[in-house]
């Protein structure tokens, strides 16, 4: 490979930047996620559909990280459609994260509280 940058000039030449991306993979048995209403003034709907049985952990976060709200701790689930509801209505106006978490993964939306 040193025979290749021996040519190498980054003042007088012209060169292609390759840049090369990787998806980050997502709660891979989470499907059909939904999170309404959006904004939310109290209560909030999350809907999905689990492909198979799995552990769900689903959490509300501020833009700092901090879990503001647990809406389901780490619970078995059956598979099939999911709608739980969660009172945020105690939470202050601002942007938050609604997270499910499984153990393939993670599945994040955004979401607003507006009064």
């Amino acid at each position: 490979w040193a025979d290749d940058w021996t040519e190498f000039d980054p003042v007088n030449a012209e060169y292609d930047l390759i840049i090369t991306t990787t998806a980050v993979a997502e709660a891979g048995p989470v499907l059909n996620l939904n999170v309404y209403p959006n904004p939310v003034s109290a209560s909030l709907t999350v809907e999905f559909d689990l492909a198979d049985n799995q552990e769900v952990t689903i959490e509300v976060t501020d833009v700092t990280g901090k879990v503001v709200s647990s809406i389901l701790p780490a619970t078995s689930l059956n598979a099939g459609v999911q709608r739980l509801s969660a009172n945020l209505g105690n939470l202050s106006e601002g942007v938050y994260f609604v997270a499910i978490k499984t153990d393939n993964g993670v599945k994040t939306v955004k979401t607003l509280v507006s009064k």
